[in-house]
């Protein structure tokens, strides 16, 4: 298990993950286990059309990425990372017991073009809450994981600490893709480099939004959502 996640610091770690609605874990996974996940998916990308040349997605219903999707998260590189012990035991620590993936639309897998690759009308992240769309019956985490080393300028996530603590806000937009939840200036947005093997933890609730990327490559990643096994 990481060295994060000795027992003693289980109960700490998640006491800070309710508190802010989010938790960052350096180093959570093998380095190795996650690289050949975004490997898989790169591939997965080249072969359905999606590589940096094609050109990107416009909608959540381009059919190289659904197809993307369907062979990606059914694989075992990508299993390997949703189901690795360690981040079902701080996800344990969190729920106060055995959690489940929500199967619903609970897996992702996200393929960030850079800005310089992406037509007027893109596909983007803009600041929103998951708990929004999935109208859960209960607390759901969100573990979002690069699937590489994902500088700022490539773009991770930013997100507002303690955001979940107010409960769902308004979201407007005429479609899925466009849908954003309201945004103050008194917001605090934060952010960071990431590396591969670390994992971010977010509370349904918290408000978070993807960067720009800014790079000359794609910006691999996942997300998986978990719930109470009760």
């Amino acid at each position: 298990m990481s060295a994060h996640l000795r027992e003693r610091d289980l109960g700490a770690l998640a006491a800070a993950a309710h508190l802010d609605g989010c938790l960052l874990l350096p180093a959570l996974l093998p380095i190795e286990l996650v690289r050949s996940a975004g490997a898989r998916l790169a591939a997965a990308c080249d072969f359905h059309g999606l590589a940096l040349a094609a050109g990107p997605p416009t909608s959540w219903s381009d059919p190289r990425l659904i197809a993307v999707q369907a062979e990606v998260l059914a694989s075992r590189e990508l299993r390997a990372v949703a189901d690795h012990d360690a981040l079902g035991a701080i996800l344990a620590a969190i729920f106060g017991g055995d959690t489940v993936p929500v199967r619903a639309g609970g897996d992702v897998c996200r393929i960030a073009f850079p800005a310089s690759a992406r037509p007027h009308q893109e596909l983007a992240t803009p600041p929103h809450q998951d708990a929004f769309y999935m109208k859960p019956d209960g607390p759901v985490w969100i573990a979002w994981i690069p699937l590489d080393d994902c500088p700022l300028e490539r773009g991770p996530l930013a997100v507002i600490a303690g955001s979940h603590a107010a409960g769902l806000r308004p979201h407007t937009g005429d479609s899925l893709d466009t849908l954003r939840a309201h945004t103050t200036d008194e917001d605090r947005w934060t952010a960071g480099d990431l590396a591969a093997g670390d994992v971010l933890l977010l509370d349904a609730l918290t408000v978070h939004r993807a960067l720009d990327n800014r790079s000359d490559g794609l910006r691999l990643s996942a997300d998986f959502r978990f719930r109470a096994a009760r």
